[in-house]
């Protein structure tokens, strides 16, 4: 399944490069009408996500969130700034389909935990977004502004018996980059963690790496390459 992905700052559709936060690039169509669009398109899911929330540890943008849920028919995954227990009722009540979760699953594990068995596994995706040091997938958070120093099966061995529905990893050094997915890397995860759901997100540039990704992954997140028209919309949302 492939998730166009709006990012957002100030209520406006924005794309980082590698996560920073200083470049930013804003575009002309409002998240509404891009939401529209990518319905109008054929997708089915949209990955939302609050960049400055991710940043300020509290979602900042609920009300764009609200405006695309009351005026379309996307199944929405809402992720950014998500940390607390309050928030996730928060966002529960507001109609959001799916939680993604980061730094909660990253810092407050036992936490986390607890959350899963109260709401369901199938109500929570994390992302574990990250790059190799020195030959290990290390996992970052706080909208990628500090190493967690966990790696990725560190979490994994936690995690394990209490898996959510999706984990998306994201090499950051990809993402925003339009340079081509790492598909190694998640032909390697999927062999080393079988029971992990695995989304991938950043960098996809061409429908040919989603087919290959499709091989090892079961969601596929692409930002940049859409709003480009690097990948036609119609075609991605068939895959």
């Amino acid at each position: 399944m492939i998730l166009p992905a709006i990012d957002l700052i100030d209520n406006k559709c924005v794309r980082l490069t590698q996560g920073d936060y200083e470049k930013v690039e804003y575009f002309s169509r409002t998240p509404l009408q891009t939401a529209i669009d990518y319905e109008n398109e054929g997708f089915k899911w949209l990955h939302l996500v609050d960049l400055e929330g991710a940043k300020f540890g509290y979602p900042q943008n609920l009300e764009t969130f609200r405006l695309i849920k009351k005026n379309t028919n996307l199944l929405i995954q809402y992720g950014g700034g998500v940390r607390s227990i309050e928030t996730i009722e928060k966002l529960i009540s507001f109609g959001v389909d799916r939680i993604l979760i980061s730094t909660l699953s990253i810092r407050e594990k036992e936490q986390m935990k607890d959350l899963i068995k109260k709401f369901g596994s199938e109500r929570f995706a994390f992302c574990w977004d990250g790059k190799f040091i020195n030959g290990v997938f290390q996992v970052f958070d706080q909208g990628w502004l500090k190493s967690s120093e966990l790696s990725l099966d560190e979490l994994y061995q936690f995690y394990k018996d209490y898996l959510p529905s999706v984990i998306f990893i994201t090499d950051i050094t990809r993402d925003g980059m339009m340079s081509g997915a790492n598909i190694e890397l998640y032909k390697t995860l999927n062999k080393t963690y079988p029971k992990i759901n695995i989304g991938a997100s950043g960098g996809v540039t061409s429908l040919d790496e989603v087919h290959a990704l499709k091989n090892f992954c079961s969601n596929v997140i692409i930002g940049k390459a859409l709003l480009y028209g690097v990948i036609n919309s119609q075609e991605a949302a068939l895959c």
